[in-house]
Formats: C-alpha cells, structure tokens, sequence
C-alpha cells in the first residue's frame, strides 16, 4: 500500500482516499503513512480526536477500501482485479462501495474486473444504477459458470431490473 500511496500524494489525490473511507465512517478526515514502518504504519484521523489511530482499530472494511481506493489511483490507465470485493463490508454501504469504484475507475481510466458470491454486492451495483443512470455505460455483469457454455452479461441497465426481479446473476 506504501507504494500506492506514494502515487497518491504524487497525483494530489488524497481527498479521495479520506472520502472513501468516510463510506464507513464519515468523521475521517485524514490518513497518514509512516515512514520507515512495517507493521502499523498507516494512520487514520477523526475530527476531534487525537492521536490518530492505526487502520486496525477501525476494522477490515476500513483497510480494505483503503486498499481499493489506493489501488485504483496506483494503476492509472491499466486494468485492476478485485477478488470478492465486497469482503469486510457491511451490506448498507454496498452502494456506496460501488460509487468509489466506478467513480474512482473513470477518473483513472482503469478498467476493474471485481469478483462476488455475494447478491448484497450485486443488489447494491442496481442500487448505484437505479439513483446514477448515468453510470449504467460503465458497469456490466458477468456471469460465469463452468456449466455454460458462455459468460451471460447483463448490461448496467439491466442490472436493477435483474435484481428486482430476483434474477440470479452471480
């Protein structure tokens, strides 16, 4: 993460990985990395509170969006794969989880393939669909078996209808 991190300071980006954070908790206003530390070197900032606290008292949601918001800044014009993207976070914050993602993909222009069995995940991509049509271009489903001869898409657009309807996608 030290070297994702570099590339956001580099960039100027910080604000984005604090607002990402603030999915899980909106009171963040900073995230610092120590120098020269292995273990416990990223801290994380309250308004109001001090000292700042190491990202493990905060649980892992808040380092795992540390890490897919850091991620997505560090490969700026490249492709990203996130493996169960959704692991350490509460359903209620899906939606937003997503937002960061997309939002953050666009700004990059990185191109993200996430994975899930989780259909939380996927009913809050058609949430994030449903209040952000203008977001539907960008995102897509694949569903993958070793039973189908072929992945079946279904486009953003699509995507709350499916979940609405109670398709099966994952």
């Amino acid at each position: 993460m030290r070297t994702a991190w570099n590339a956001v300071v580099t960039d100027r980006r910080e604000p984005e990985v604090v607002e990402a954070l603030r999915i899980l908790m909106p009171e963040i206003d900073s995230v610092q990395f120590l120098a020269g530390r292995r273990r416990h070197n990223v801290l994380v900032g309250q308004r109001d509170v001090r000292p700042r606290l190491p990202i493990g008292s905060y649980g892992d949601g808040m380092r795992r969006l540390l890490a897919v918001s850091l991620a997505l800044v560090a490969t700026r014009n490249g492709c990203l794969l996130i493996d169960e993207i959704d692991t350490g976070l509460h359903w209620t914050v899906m939606e937003d989880m997503w937002r960061l993602v997309v939002e953050g993909a666009q700004r990059s222009n990185v191109q993200v393939f996430a994975t899930t069995h989780s259909y939380d995940c996927i009913k809050g991509l058609g949430q994030l669909v449903r209040s952000r049509p203008d977001l539907a271009d960008s995102v897509a489903v694949q569903k993958v078996h070793r039973k189908l001869a072929q992945a079946v898409r279904i486009a953003g657009d699509e995507i709350p209808i499916a979940v609405e309807q109670d398709i099966e996608v994952r």
